[in-house]
């Protein structure tokens, strides 16, 4: 399936993030320094690359992932982060595929996933809607959200 074809300059022109190509078949766009990030994933190319090669890169993002700090509990060292996931569903839509908050022990690496708030969920939804318009800003196309 063709993803939301967007070339790197214009990933880099997405305000209030910092662009971070990851050879693993994504691209983080962090938004903080606590680690906050919306994770693109990128579809295969020919000849098993991520990227259309040359000049100005162009990539095929197939999913969208948010992970976001809620909270942080510095005494216990516990972290509760918010993921978010969307899934390209073609022609500027994008489709909930699911949220769930993660409770990550820093000391430990030890975590527990819990099911997510409604204002949680809320505030990812908002937060994906917010980048999936950066991304029709800078493509110059319509992105949003579809009725699952």
């Amino acid at each position: 399936m063709v993803g939301l074809i967007v070339y790197e300059s214009e990933l880099k022109n997405i305000a209030n993030c910092t662009f971070k190509w990851n050879s693993n078949g994504f691209i983080l766009l962090e938004y903080d320094n606590r680690g906050s990030h919306y994770r693109l994933d990128l579809n295969v190319q020919e000849g098993g690359r991520r990227v259309y090669g040359g000049g100005d890169y162009k990539y095929s993002v197939n999913s969208i992932h948010l992970k976001d700090q809620l909270d942080i509990s510095s005494d216990e060292g516990i972290v509760f982060w918010l993921y978010y996931y969307v899934a390209y569903d073609g022609g500027g839509v994008w489709k909930w595929s699911r949220d769930y908050v993660k409770e990550e022990n820093e000391r430990s690496k030890q975590f527990r996933t819990h099911k997510t708030a409604g204002e949680d969920s809320e505030n990812g939804h908002q937060a994906i809607a917010w980048l999936l318009g950066e991304l029709g800003r800078v493509t110059n196309t319509t992105q949003g959200i579809g009725v699952a």
